[in-house]
């Protein structure tokens, strides 16, 4: 026989390992810088919306101040160019005209007396009211140049102005050292609101009616790698939000520094995790590889050559004072009992040949004993079938000739199983043979031969018996039961019936038994069936009994069938209805069919 080649993978377990480190801990550092860039811009957000917050309020309040300032916001709507330029001397001469006061930066005029003014009065008063917001002062203070300033009107929700714009460069503090501000605060410039469509904190704060909210959101123009982060300050008159003040910041520089500071985080973490992964691998290579390749090359030894010593040799070589070590040391020893096992079973398996052997022969001489060639005569024809629960058994059949006009029928049922039942059944059909010829009554066989079985019964075995004498001539059967099973007769209108016949004690367990002789007439035509107790007594997987009903009612599906056919329609009903149960009993059954003479 060729010895099967064991696949060889080495290698393949360390690069497996270094796989799932390497995928676990890059996994693990993409993840936490990750968590590290939303912490970020999370504390980043946190820190930007409470200046922003702060910033917008205070415009807010600002706004607030002036009289009538829905005017003022709808006069900067109108007339944008004219707020352009800053107030001069001019402009407050010409308030002064109309006696018009100003007081702390306050027009105190009704909507009606401003609207009732010259436009030019009206325009020096925009001017001077826009310059009264010190916004200059604010945009000072607030030292950023990524932020723009919206005043959005809710009235037209597609446009708005921009009346602060900070870009506080070099250039630009140097402007507002020098006190020039052009160009750092644009009035009235136009702006399509449109963009903020898909903001969706817009549409909330249109409708707002929480004058103490301040709503935020982030709007990402990866397109033209843009970020902002909107904060928007609902203004409320009379209950309705008259304009939505908007800062705009910009933080795409953060973006890209941050941006950068992930890729290069991820990078170092990789190669961090590489040089680490390369010790790591290094030390399970040394520590846990190699001695499972030589666990696994001892193991192809012993497989391939069936020899412990090699084992162990190669188990020699791993000298760690861990689970390996003690792994190498098991399975020597576990190879050295296999080849142990080994020996022993050999040993076995030639005794167990040697019973199967000897079994064998016992059933070929236990069939041997049981006639297999079965009379078809003119007047009656006869079949008999025993399938033992082992190789051997205990059940018996017979039938022989007495004389011209009388037959032998003879059951039985040895008590146990195996060898031992199957040499007491030879013995009690020797002996019902034997005393047929000096015995002319069944019941005086049957006494006879349990007579002598009781005289050295030292297994104290017994056997049921049914023993028959048929006389060819009238269909008359003279017969006596040992406490075997109800034979089934079939009446002259062809119905199978259990004939409920007198019983005796069994053989061989009581030595002054008495029998009794009874007799029944089997019309032409009809059937005889004995059966030892497998028939009724056959279990399936569900624990319930086969059943005298169950044969009587197989018997009568079939009421002309002969012999041979009538016995194996009824075993295989017993077959269907036990399915894959094993079988614990014997079963036997000889039949016997009547022609008349």
């Amino acid at each position: 026989m060729k010895k099967a080649e064991m696949p060889k993978k080495k290698g393949k377990l360390l690069l497996q390992i270094g796989l799932i480190f390497t995928s676990f801990f890059v996994l693990i550092s993409i993840l936490n810088s990750i968590f590290f860039i939303r912490n970020t811009r999370s504390t980043y957000f946190g820190s930007k919306e409470e200046l922003l917050t702060r910033f917008l309020l205070r415009e807010e309040e600002t706004l607030r101040k002036i009289g009538e300032f829905t005017w003022f916001l709808d006069y900067w709507e109108a007339h944008p160019d004219r707020l352009y330029m800053m107030s001069d001397l001019a402009d407050y001469n010409l308030i002064e005209e109309e006696n018009i006061t100003i007081t702390d930066e306050t027009v105190k005029l009704t909507r009606e007396q401003l609207d009732a003014l010259a436009p030019d009065v009206q325009e020096a008063l925009a001017r001077i009211t826009y310059q009264s917001f010190s916004w200059e002062m604010n945009l000072m203070q607030w030292q950023l140049d990524t932020e723009k300033l919206f005043c959005i009107d809710t009235r037209k929700p597609d446009t708005g102005f921009v009346y602060v714009r900070t870009q506080l460069d070099n250039d630009t503090m140097n402007e507002i050292s020098s006190g020039d501000m052009s160009g750092l605060i644009s009035i009235g410039e136009t702006i399509d609101t449109s963009s903020f469509s898909s903001i969706k904190v817009m549409n909330k704060t249109t409708y707002s009616k929480d004058s103490k909210e301040v709503y935020y959101e982030r709007y990402d123009d990866s397109e033209n790698d843009a970020y902002y982060y909107y904060g928007f300050r609902p203004v409320i008159v009379d209950g309705k939000v008259r304009c939505v003040i908007a800062i705009q910041h910009d933080w795409s520089d953060f973006h890209s520094d941050l941006s950068k500071h992930f890729v290069i985080t991820v990078i170092g973490s990789v190669l961090t995790i590489m040089l680490i992964g390369g010790i790591l691998l290094f030390f399970i290579n040394r520590t846990a590889i190699r001695p499972v390749e030589k666990i696994q090359n001892g193991m192809q030894h012993y497989m391939q050559h069936k020899d412990s010593s090699l084992v162990a040799k190669d188990m020699e070589t791993i000298h760690y004072n861990n689970e390996f070590g003690a792994l190498a040391e098991n399975l020597t020893l576990l190879a050295r009992e296999i080849d142990r096992y080994t020996e022993e079973n050999m040993k076995l398996t030639g005794e167990k040949e040697r019973v199967a052997t000897e079994l064998s022969l016992a059933a070929g001489i236990q069939q041997g004993s049981l006639s297999t060639t079965f009379p078809v005569e003119k007047d009656f024809e006869l079949y008999a079938t025993m399938t033992p629960a082992k190789e051997v058994g205990g059940d018996l059949y017979d039938f022989f000739k007495i004389d011209e006009d009388h037959m032998g029928l003879v059951i039985g049922d040895v008590s146990g199983k195996g060898v031992p039942a199957a040499l007491f059944m030879m013995m009690t059909q020797l002996l019902l043979r034997l005393y047929t010829r000096s015995e002319s009554s069944p019941a005086g066989i049957l006494k006879k031969t349990n007579e002598m079985l009781c005289e050295n019964n030292k297994m104290e075995m017994f056997v049921t018996a049914w023993f028959g004498i048929l006389d060819r001539k009238t269909g008359i059967i003279t017969a006596s039961s040992a406490g075997h099973e109800f034979p089934i007769l079939q009446n002259k209108d062809g119905e199978f019936t259990l004939f409920r016949d007198p019983h005796g004690f069994v053989l061989g367990a009581m030595e002054f038994s008495e029998y009794t002789d009874y007799e029944f007439t089997l019309e032409p035509g009809c059937s005889l069936l004995v059966y030892t107790d497998g028939a009724p007594e056959a279990t399936n997987h569900l624990e319930m009994l086969y059943g005298t009903d169950r044969m009587l009612n197989a018997l009568n599906l079939h009421p002309d069938l002969g012999p041979k056919e009538l016995t194996e329609a009824l075993q295989e009903s017993i077959n269907k209805f036990v399915g894959d149960a094993p079988q614990f009993d014997d079963l036997t059954m000889l039949c016997l069919k009547y022609h008349g003479h």
